[in-house]
């Protein structure tokens, strides 16, 4: 117990010092304290469940003796002080162990890779909300912690605008957390874009958005689209925004973080390899499968399951 505490105390203070580095201007409110639990909190089959994922992953996950100071740690005052919740308790943790046991775990990549882009502490809180949560939004997931991700089941939240699939949207709650873990990966360099990708792509002629029978329809060009990014508590039920006519241009999916790739990695997240060829058929679209097998194939050199990831969170029962 004492020697994982210790390496907690060494980890937080890694991240903590790391943090200072890279966000110069950042300055975080409240009393910070690199290490604030002892680790393991119990002794149940989920705390057997968080020994492990803190052993693989780097992540200790905090599911009882927080407060709401906790969950307001941010790193600029300005974030705002307002989210509420309370620790989970025992007869809820079987459904937070089978979310991320059968749902998160297996599709997660490298230690190294998942530890640099997750914070230390993945709280569960139940009646997680900011102070728009009575209107739906601020609701059930925040990632924008200090040192910390929170998510939680919504129980006695009293919705002024419901959403439909609110009452059970676990879906949104993993898909979150692996989104930005991969995003994260992405972002910074540590999934890199595979060396081919780019070989016979035109980045400067405008792609046609509607007419698939025009020779520089996106798909037939080797794009999947233009696919954004939905913020937590927003839109929880649906992580990932697309259509067949999706409005802007190809310099928003060059521009964007991550670029061509990141639409890419988000479209192996959202469609298996079959409702993606459903969607791109292979013979009249080869380049775009072959980019789509080409990024598949990279996260899985990095140990994600991209594609594992998107036929197993379909099981939940929220629309995404």
């Amino acid at each position: 117990m004492k020697m994982r505490y210790l390496l907690l105390l060494i980890t937080g203070l890694s991240l903590f010092l790391g943090g200072c580095y890279d966000e110069d201007k950042a300055v975080p409110s409240g009393d910070y304290s690199p290490v604030r639990f002892e680790f393991p909190q119990g002794s149940e089959s989920w705390d057997k469940l968080f020994e492990q994922m803190y052993d693989d992953f780097g992540i200790c996950v905090i599911y009882k003796d927080f407060t709401p100071g906790d969950l307001n740690k941010n790193w600029t005052i300005s974030a705002g002080g307002d989210w509420t919740g309370h620790p989970v308790p025992d007869d809820h943790m079987p459904k937070y162990e089978d979310l991320l046991k059968n749902y998160l775990v297996p599709f997660l990549g490298k230690k190294e890779i998942v530890e640099a882009c997750s914070p230390l502490y993945l709280y569960l809180a139940e009646d997680l909300g900011g102070g728009m949560a009575s209107y739906g939004m601020d609701l059930g997931v925040n990632l924008k912690g200090l040192d910390f991700w929170a998510i939680g089941l919504v129980d006695t939240i009293k919705i002024i605008f419901p959403y439909e699939g609110v009452e059970d949207f676990r879906k949104g709650l993993v898909s979150f957390v692996y989104n930005q873990i991969v995003e994260n990966a992405v972002v910074k360099g540590l999934v890199p874009e595979p060396n081919d990708f780019q070989s016979g792509i035109d980045y400067k002629t405008e792609v046609e958005k509607s007419d698939a029978e025009d020779p520089n329809y996106y798909a037939t060009r080797g794009f999947v689209g233009l696919i954004t990014y939905s913020e937590p508590g927003v839109a929880f039920c649906c992580i990932f925004s697309w259509s067949d006519y999706w409005y802007g241009n190809i310099e928003q999916m060059v521009t964007a973080k991550g670029g061509d790739f990141m639409m890419f990695t988000r479209a192996a997240m959202r469609w298996t390899k079959e409702e993606f060829e459903e969607k791109f058929p292979p013979e009249k679209y080869p380049l775009v499968n072959a980019r789509y097998k080409m990024v598949v194939e990279q996260f899985k050199n990095y140990g994600f399951d991209l594609p594992g990831f998107a036929k197993k969170v379909k099981e939940l029962p929220t629309p995404f």
